[in-house]
């Protein structure tokens, strides 16, 4: 099924054509592939697929900047996903919680933990709430330093923003409590 995926990726978005049918790729078809790289974990390809959009003076999108963080996030490549958020400016953009998401998440799974947590303090900038998955991936961040006070200190502020912790919450909270020794708090 990939190399199913690669071949239309290739053949649709990456030749500017749609296999010459005369169809040209606008901003919702890079899109709809940089998804796919995300699906696929080809950070690579995704990346290559945003600089076409920019090749070809396409303004890029708040998806497109979300899926080329989120490719790139999947596969540890913490330092181009923050890269690209970085740049969204550029583009005349400005994150939303979706991207921050995929932001935080990327520095959770490449245990960015400090990035991560400069991250969620960074949102109330642009008025925005983190999200169920935006703490959740940066509990987890604390989680991998055994950093158990930051991560009850972001249950806290989770519970007074109303979001609802989960299952996720709930274990990520624990396992920081229990990396770091301090069982009895978990």
């Amino acid at each position: 099924m990939f190399t199913m995926n690669r071949w239309i990726i290739n053949c649709q978005v990456s030749s500017g054509n749609t296999c010459n049918r005369g169809v040209t790729p606008d901003v919702i078809t890079y899109n709809a592939a940089i998804n796919a790289c995300e699906i696929g974990r080809e950070w690579q390809h995704a990346l290559d697929l945003f600089a076409a959009i920019c090749r070809r003076s396409l303004q890029p999108s708040i998806i497109t900047c979300c899926s080329t963080i989120g490719a790139c996030g999947k596969c540890g490549n913490w330092e181009h996903a923050l890269t690209l958020f970085a740049a969204m400016h550029g583009y005349g953009l400005l994150p939303d919680v979706f991207t921050f998401d995929a932001a935080i998440s990327a520095c959770d799974k490449s245990r960015q933990w400090s990035h991560a947590l400069s991250l969620m303090a960074s949102m109330s900038r642009y008025a925005l709430q983190p999200d169920l998955v935006g703490y959740n991936a940066a509990i987890s961040a604390c989680e991998t330093i055994g950093a158990w006070a930051r991560a009850m200190s972001l249950l806290t502020a989770m519970e007074r923003s109303l979001v609802i912790p989960d299952v996720i919450t709930f274990n990520a909270a624990i396992s920081a409590c229990a990396s770091s020794g301090n069982w009895e708090r978990s």
